[in-house]
């Protein structure tokens, strides 16, 4: 008990997030040590006059003092033996794939995952102009998406939006006509680490996150394929869209699996102290449900989300998920179906 209220009192004093890392990690020893530690010492300090109301605290500012060194000093040794992780994001180039032991299977409403998220994860928007490939283009949906959502919003104004499946922040991109159009603030997720590079080619004026979306409420490391635009978690991927990937990527260098990092969206939104989204666009080939289901609607409200449902190769399979979905979304009875677009997307707007 001890060893939890001294390190949410530390989190909540200090933003350093080796300091938390360093506090979460020390949390079971520090357990131990609470409990048996000061019996032992307790014992051989009362002969001296020494009550243990008062060693317990003095326990307790140990452990503040050890945290403000860490403000100060290099403690990665202590923390881990690779830092890459361990920076402020900056536009320079790719995060880390990395994350830190402590942080894996955390509760999304877990502060200490909120804070590490801040300042470890995600990337601020660029101020500089937009390098687009095609910047004369309005809308860069597939089949358009930004139209029929832009519809919706009655061209609604100075918005929030949120990208998954964010590709390469350009091709297929569901929230560039928001961001140059019509003003909108907004976060761009990614997992796949070539095509984040390409997101910060380009220079979106958006929050970026080199991640997946959890498909629980728990942070997590997951496998992820990497086949460019149609990659996406091996473990929610349909067989036939996995075979689909090995016909298309045959000897492709560009196909590849990699552990990636995965946080649950509510931890991300509360990151940013976002509680509603304008739109949302959730495109990452085979997740989708699982990570609908991690959200608290009570806590995050939605204007317009399209909802990706099309499986590759398997019409049968997509068929099944637009069901699932919409039996999901329906059933928390705050969202109805809109309508879907082509064969891809469902669209679900607030009762």
């Amino acid at each position: 008990m001890i060893s939890y209220e001294i390190k949410r009192a530390v989190v909540q004093e200090f933003s350093d997030p080796r300091a938390e890392l360093f506090i979460l990690n020390f949390r079971k020893t520090f357990t131990i040590a609470s409990t048996s530690i000061p019996v032992y010492i307790v014992g051989k300090n009362m002969k001296r006059g020494l009550s243990a109301s008062y060693l317990l605290p003095m326990l307790a500012a140990v452990a503040c003092l050890f945290t403000l060194l860490l403000k100060t000093q290099d403690h990665r040794d202590l923390i881990n033996s690779s830092s890459s992780w361990d920076h402020e994001p900056s536009r320079d180039g790719l995060q880390p794939m990395g994350i830190p032991p402590a942080m894996v299977n955390l509760s999304q409403e877990d502060p200490v995952l909120i804070r590490h998220i801040r300042h470890n994860w995600i990337m601020p928007p660029s101020a500089e102009p937009r390098m687009l490939n095609q910047p004369g283009l309005e809308h860069y949906s597939q089949i358009h998406q930004s139209r029929v959502v832009d519809e919706i919003l009655g061209g609604l104004e100075s918005g929030f939006y949120v990208e998954c499946g964010a590709g390469d922040g350009e091709t297929f991109s569901n929230s560039l006509f928001f961001e140059k159009s019509r003003g909108w603030k907004g976060l761009l997720v990614e997992a796949n680490p070539s095509l984040f590079k390409n997101i910060q080619k380009r220079h979106r004026h958006a929050h970026s996150l080199n991640a997946c979306l959890s498909p629980t409420r728990y942070s997590a490391v997951l496998n992820f394929t990497t086949a460019h635009m149609a990659g996406g978690l091996q473990k929610f991927m349909e067989s036939s869209h996995g075979d689909w990937i090995d016909d298309k990527n045959s000897g492709s260098s560009s196909l590849a699996n990699t552990a990636v990092p995965c946080f649950p969206l509510f931890s991300v939104l509360s990151a940013l102290e976002i509680t509603h989204v304008d739109y949302f666009s959730l495109d990452v080939e085979g997740a989708e449900l699982d990570i609908l289901k991690t959200i608290p609607f009570d806590k995050i409200t939605f204007g317009v989300m399209t909802i990706e449902y099309h499986v590759v190769g398997c019409p049968e399979c997509s068929g099944s998920k637009f069901e699932a979905i919409q039996e999901f979304l329906t059933g928390t009875g705050l969202y109805k179906m809109k309508r879907t677009i082509g064969v891809l997307d469902a669209v679900f707007v607030p009762i």
